[in-house]
């Protein structure tokens, strides 16, 4: 029997900066992590004219950068392991012109004095990337998609016991518009981005964090949504994530006002500033009690409002405020902070109930702080 006949690995070659090489590289960090399966370890450099491609992937997420060469020869595709070459890259001035030669899929770099080589794997063994196949398109600012999440991240559910609420949710409302929404069972928020109608997808955190450090921070992107799929597209870069295609619990009923609620309105800024100082004593996560009489907000350490002895350090604030009754009730400063500090609102309203706060800012988002509130089934979690 003849032997198999050898794998044929491309051979090309290009320059551009140490900077835009750095760039492109760092682009899609991330995906590329496994050290049990190598070839995730790699980024996918594929040469067509004077544009360069990088891509790595993890088996569920993958990144797609493109940049333009200064000057280019050939065409092909070489994957290349990418730890030790963007150590390297990060320590050429960025200014410098580096020489990319891929040579039968073994890469040597080359600037000036300067010279290394990077054996690569088979190019053929690089897992396909998925395309955004019967996904819901539509267009939405960079910015405003950065908001949205960082609205509801503090909210959002990373555990392993209940994947009906893992991630974060994105689901059409009525009036053209997209709920961005996120959930651990206690506390909530939701809040809203243009866009059609048949979009209902949890995405998981890792793929959130994934978009955080990888999503431009301003400008058009076209964003993918199917049921087992979320995908973000620029003219030179691609994101996308497998999501699972679970359906994410109807969370909804927890971001509504609960009847018997005080209504309490404070200037955002006031209460922020308030908060700030507090938690500096009493920790972003240890209890606070709010008290509301009248045009006065009273937010105190928990060991101060229940008269208790205590060793540590103990504070209050006095908020101005407008409010329709007497209310008390339990949250800690990280679960206002963090809607609060996202939000462009410069007015806050709060129904203030012995279970849950609920507050709405008039940029219109829905954040519940929650000490007893469940689910309307027992089936959603």
């Amino acid at each position: 029997a003849g032997s198999l006949p050898a794998e044929r690995r491309d051979t090309f070659t290009f320059e551009m900066t140490a900077g835009d090489l750095a760039a492109s590289l760092k682009g899609v960090s991330g995906s590329a992590v496994s050290r049990v399966t190598p070839i995730y370890s790699t980024a996918l450099i594929e040469l067509t004219g004077k544009s360069v491609a990088f891509t790595t992937t993890d088996g569920v997420m993958s990144i797609i950068r493109t940049a333009d060469t200064l000057v280019a020869e050939g065409a092909g595709r070489a994957a290349i392991p990418t730890e030790t070459l963007e150590k390297v890259i990060a320590r050429i001035p960025p200014a410098a012109v580096v020489v990319v030669d891929i040579t039968d899929g073994d890469m040597t770099l080359t600037c000036g004095e300067i010279g290394y080589s990077f054996a690569g794997m088979s190019a053929n063994d690089f897992p396909p990337i998925s395309a955004d196949r019967g996904a819901e398109s539509f267009e939405v600012d960079a910015a405003d998609l950065h908001r949205a999440i960082a609205r509801v991240k503090g909210s959002m559910y990373t555990g392993d016991s209940r994947q009906a609420i893992l991630g974060v949710c994105i689901r059409s409302a009525p009036g053209g518009l997209v709920g961005v929404g996120a959930t651990d069972g206690s506390t909530a928020a939701r809040t809203y981005i243009p866009g059609p109608g048949g979009i209902d997808v949890a995405v998981p955190p890792a793929a959130i964090d994934a978009i955080i450090r990888h999503l431009p921070k301003k400008g058009p992107v076209e964003l993918h949504v199917s049921e087992h799929q979320i995908g973000i597209e620029t003219p030179n870069f691609h994101f996308s994530s497998l999501v699972g295609g679970m359906k994410f619990a109807p969370y909804e009923a927890l971001i509504a006002p609960k009847d018997g609620a005080v209504i309490v309105r404070s200037a955002k800024a006031d209460l922020v500033s308030a908060l700030d100082r507090i938690s500096v004593v009493s920790g972003e996560s240890v209890g606070l009690v709010i008290t509301t009489d009248g045009g006065r907000m009273t937010i105190e350490t928990e060991f101060r409002a229940l008269t208790a002895a205590a060793s540590g350090s103990i504070g209050y604030e006095v908020v101005p405020c407008h409010s329709e009754g007497r209310a008390v009730a339990g949250v800690t400063s990280s679960y206002l902070l963090r809607p609060l500090r996202a939000t462009t609102s410069e007015e806050v309203e709060m129904h203030i109930h012995r279970d849950a706060i609920y507050l709405k800012s008039t940029d219109g988002d829905d954040i519940v702080m929650g000490r007893r509130v469940v689910f309307a089934s027992k089936e959603d979690i």
